[in-house]
């Protein structure tokens, strides 16, 4: 019985050691590969963190290489990078090492450490601040604060409520300038006529003495009449065109003296109808009669109403004549007067010399200016070509005056990013009067200091090959804008002088316009305010005000930031090709695994950034 027991006890035991094994197997069998992933996943969320780790890193170091910008160029709120590619090189790296590890041991546990591969890192300048679309981004950002303050405060409302007015008066120069064509051609239609009525005139100073000749001559009389009548009619219907216009709400009014009425057209073609009827009424007689009749003792009875009616036309036609030329005479006389006023302006232009001291310096920047371009891929082409030229006829400088108003008008009520570069070229340089207005840049001092003195502006709107050259191009639509605005004023007098013609009215004012728009140039261009309308309140502008004006007018921005490009270059020396705005960084770093074996992962990353 005892050996029994102890047999089955045995075979218990045994059997319990058999089914731990089975479990420790069994353990093992399913911790390991839990094991094995969570050591798989484990370095998974090691390479996921080192990975944005690096990606941290990169764009703390393309930051820190874009911090070693030229401090030059900062002057005209700029930034370029100045440091060679060795050195960017190492500042990137010293910025990559420290966000893995210095090659420091430390006590304290790392759970990543990210390796440098050092001589992996790359940096490549993408665009420089040669390039107008970097060059850009940086003056819109640096002004988006500071332009819009300035623009309004120095232009935009001193124009807002303008525009109107402006474009009420640039129609009815046009419309002045229409009618008086028409005027002229209408008279023109009116002496070609009365020249066939001295035709018809000096053919009947005939005594006739046969059929024939009287035949011969009515003929004649029947065609130059038909002639006179549609010339007659032409001039008829352009005074019918004139008087529409008139009558569709122009303010501009025509005396009656140059407005003839139907009548006088009737009385032209019915009144040569008795004359050659009585022409006519020989003719028959002649024909009439038989043969051994004797001919009537005076063939030319039909002459006194010929001559009857060519005296009426004569003194009709002196009448005419003589107030057409009265109004030819009153508007040469005035255009005499603003040609005399342009003269003395060109003479007040070519005295303001600049010194020639700058000639070298504008050479060096025709030459960088040139080669901004050709980076741009923009066109060289004339620098400047302006309505303004004192050399135009009065006619021409008066309603391109106008028109150079009414354009101005319509860019105030277009504020575009434009604005942006306007002022930043108002901040940054100098220009005729910047010493003279305090207010003006808070950089004085620097602007002193600049290659070029009191004319960097004009340089950089009319881009001509001298300070001369510019200024006098500034003075020039100066006197142009204030001729007009003057000319606006003095519109108001002339309509009520009744002067008769639309052009006379236009002219006279613009005569007038032009003495008062010469002294308002001579204030404006040595730092005066203005005001822009003396009869309609007192808002003035300055002579910077004008200029910022005329940099939104002559709209070519490609050759705006190319000549700034070159100033910048000339001033400071500085070849903004080699100054990178925008660079790409690329590097290599690596990680240790911790269970999985092979060699140690790679982290590769690159960054793009500008300023």
């Amino acid at each position: 019985m005892c050996y029994m027991s102890r047999k089955k006890q045995s075979n218990r035991s045994t059997f319990i050691q058999d089914e731990q094994g089975v479990v420790t197997i069994y353990s093992i069998l399913i911790i390991v590969p839990i094991f094995m992933f969570q050591a798989v996943l484990i370095d998974f969320v090691r390479i996921k963190v080192a990975t944005m780790e690096a990606e941290q890193a990169i764009r703390a170091a393309t930051r820190s290489v874009l911090s070693a910008y030229d401090k030059q160029l900062l002057d005209y709120g700029l930034f370029g990078l100045q440091v060679d590619a060795s050195e960017q090189k190492a500042i990137a790296n010293r910025v990559l090492t420290r966000y893995g590890t210095e090659k420091e041991k430390t006590d304290t546990f790392r759970w990543i450490v990210l390796n440098t591969v050092e001589e992996q890192t790359r940096i490549t300048p993408m665009y420089s601040l040669a390039d107008h679309r970097l060059l850009k981004q940086q003056i819109l950002e640096d002004m988006k604060y500071k332009a819009p303050i300035e623009f309004t405060r120095n232009l935009y409302h001193k124009w807002e409520d303008k525009r109107d007015m402006v474009v009420k008066t640039e129609e009815e120069v046009h419309i002045a300038e229409e009618l008086d064509t028409l005027l002229q051609l209408r008279e023109s239609h009116l002496e070609d006529a009365f020249a066939y009525v001295e035709r018809m005139f000096n053919r009947v100073e005939t005594v006739y003495t046969s059929y024939s000749a009287a035949n011969n001559d009515f003929i004649y009389l029947q065609d130059q009449f038909n002639r006179m009548s549609v010339l007659i009619h032409e001039a008829e219907r352009i005074e019918q065109n004139i008087i529409q216009q008139l009558d569709h709400g122009n303010s501009i009014m025509l005396n009656d003296t140059y407005i003839l009425g139907r009548e006088f057209y009737l009385d032209y073609i019915a009144g040569a109808i008795l004359p050659i009827s009585s022409l006519g009424n020989l003719v028959n007689l002649f024909y009439s009669l038989q043969e051994g009749d004797s001919l009537p003792s005076n063939t030319q009875v039909y002459y006194a109403d010929f001559k009857v009616w060519f005296s009426h036309r004569l003194n009709e036609e002196k009448q005419r004549k003589s107030a057409y030329d009265n109004l030819e005479k009153r508007k040469n006389e005035q255009k005499k007067k603003i040609k005399n006023q342009m003269d003395q302006t060109k003479e007040t232009l070519n005295s303001q010399v600049c010194s020639d001291t700058d000639e070298e310096q504008y050479h060096l920047l025709n030459s960088y200016y040139k080669n901004y371009l050709n980076i741009n891929n923009i066109k060289h082409s004339q620098e400047y070509s302006s309505v303004s030229s004192l050399s135009q006829g009065p006619d021409r400088y008066q309603s391109n005056s106008i028109s150079f108003l009414s354009n101005i008008s319509n860019v105030m009520e277009n504020i575009r990013n434009e604005t942006y570069i306007n002022e930043y070229t108002m901040y940054y340089f100098n220009y005729r009067t910047s010493s003279d207005q305090l207010n003006a840049s808070p950089l004085q001092e620097k602007l002193k200091q600049h290659s070029l003195h009191e004319q960097e502006v004009e340089y950089i709107l009319y881009g001509l090959s001298s300070c001369t050259a510019n200024r006098m191009a500034a003075y020039a639509e100066i006197y142009m804008i204030r001729f007009a605005i003057r000319m606006i004023e003095s519109l108001t007098d002339a309509r009520k002088a009744a002067l008769g013609s639309p052009l006379l009215i236009v002219l006279t004012a613009a005569a007038e316009g032009g003495i008062k728009a010469y002294h308002d140039m001579e204030r404006i261009t040595t730092g005066e305010e203005v005001p822009i309308f003396a009869k309609w309140g007192a808002i003035t502008m300055n002579y910077a005000d004008y200029l910022r004006m005329f940099l939104t007018v002559h709209s070519q921005e490609g050759k705006k930031l190319s000549r700034i490009q070159a100033l910048i270059q000339l001033n400071t020396g500085v070849y903004l090709q080699q100054r990178p705005a925008y660079i790409e960084l690329k590097s290599q770093m690596t990680i240790k695994l911790w269970f999985l074996r092979g060699r140690d992962y790679q982290i590769k990353k690159t960054a793009a950034m500008s300023y």
